[in-house]
């Protein structure tokens, strides 16, 4: 598992390069389309639909840094027509998929933009310790806020993941498809935070329970 991830970083450094090389800085908005979110949220695979599908996605190796990126754009520095999906979800689970997939360290650095410094990497060590840290050392909250109160000048649809197939019409009219382009299917999650043992699963609550409770509370699909 280690040698495949380690592969895959290295094919993914070198496939940056190349791109760098032949259009440009990562961070230039050249799509019109764009799905944000902090993880776990199924925006992979909901990426992969739509582009199938013919939609405008960024062309950049692993979408970096426009998936998990924490500073909207400014209206000036977009495209004519560009939009942005947030698909979000329970930051609980969002989070425990986020550590079985073993890509916690990684994920730190798409969403906070730098490497971690000794103190967090510690606490990114395994799922037990970052829940006794305590610390939402990924900031899910202020990424959020920040994607709520974006400046205007486009327009960001938030819609919860697990209602995918009520809000699909919207997410199909929101991109420019017809409407014979089938929603895509929302598999169950492998894992789930009210499983786990409970003084992990009361940890992980104190984390992120707040926010969980707020996003809950948020209209399944809203366009701002």
């Amino acid at each position: 598992m280690e040698e495949s991830r380690q592969a895959f970083l290295d094919a993914l450094v070198v496939r940056t390069r190349e791109y760098v090389a032949e259009h440009g800085p990562l961070h230039v908005v050249r799509h019109t389309v764009q799905i944000t979110s902090f993880g776990g949220t199924g925006s992979t695979a909901l990426s992969g639909h739509l582009r199938a599908a013919g939609v405008d996605l960024p062309q950049t190796p692993g979408e970096a840094p426009f998936k998990h990126q924490r500073r909207p754009p400014a209206a000036s520095d977009v495209p004519e027509g560009f939009r942005v999906i947030y698909p979000y979800g329970d930051p609980r689970d969002a989070m425990l998929s986020i550590f079985r997939r073993g890509w916690i360290v990684e994920h730190y650095r798409a969403l906070r933009e730098q490497v971690p410094p000794p103190e967090v990497e510690r606490r990114l060590s395994s799922l037990e310790a970052f829940v006794d840290g305590g610390v939402d050392d990924f900031a899910l909250a202020d990424h959020v806020n920040r994607w709520l109160d974006h400046e205007p000048g486009y327009p960001v649809l938030f819609f919860r993941y697990e209602s995918l197939e009520t809000a699909w019409p919207t997410i199909r009219e929101f991109v420019g498809l017809p409407a014979d382009v089938p929603c895509l299917a929302v598999r169950a999650r492998k894992s789930a935070w009210r499983l786990l043992p409970e003084p992990i699963r009361a940890g992980i609550d104190r984390i992120y329970g707040t926010l969980a409770a707020t996003l809950e509370a948020r209209p399944v699909q809203e366009i701002r």
